[in-house]
């Protein structure tokens, strides 16, 4: 069973860290908002953030900003080093608290096989076609 605590015990440590930081700037700069104001815009940002990561991936938002900053060479380079920092990153913190750098993947059993609508209504049709046809066949001989 998967446990969300962590996650969203990091979310909201983050969450209150960026309404202190956008709070404390907006107090620099004179503004006269609140807390509450401060709040709004850290979860407005999350949202926003939480929607480009899942419409555009990892891989494409390092891409725009390797374009961004080196061109097309950036572009082209962005997803392997990504993909190579990622790895690296996975492989130190898991040696740093001695787990496994490489665990074998979970293998999950299916409890029922994948039940999709069109192949369902596929079904049906053939079925009502052979019945339909062993009707036509009967009646002809």
């Amino acid at each position: 069973m998967v446990s969300y605590a962590p996650t969203l015990a990091s979310f909201v440590i983050a969450l209150i860290i960026s309404t202190v930081i956008i709070y404390v700037i907006t107090k620099v700069f004179g503004e006269k908002e609140g807390l509450l104001t401060a709040l709004l815009a850290a979860i407005v940002g999350s949202v926003i953030y939480a929607l480009v990561y899942y419409f555009l991936g990892n891989g494409m938002i390092a891409a725009i900003i390797a374009a961004n900053l080196i061109g097309i060479i950036g572009l082209v380079l962005a997803a392997p080093v990504l993909a190579t920092l990622r790895l690296l990153s996975r492989y130190i913190t898991r040696k740093l608290f001695d787990l496994d750098p490489w665990p074998e993947p979970e293998l999950r059993t299916v409890s029922r096989p994948l039940k999709i609508p069109w192949l369902r209504l596929w079904s049906r049709l053939r079925t009502w076609g052979r019945a339909l046809r062993q009707k036509i066949t009967s009646l002809i001989t």
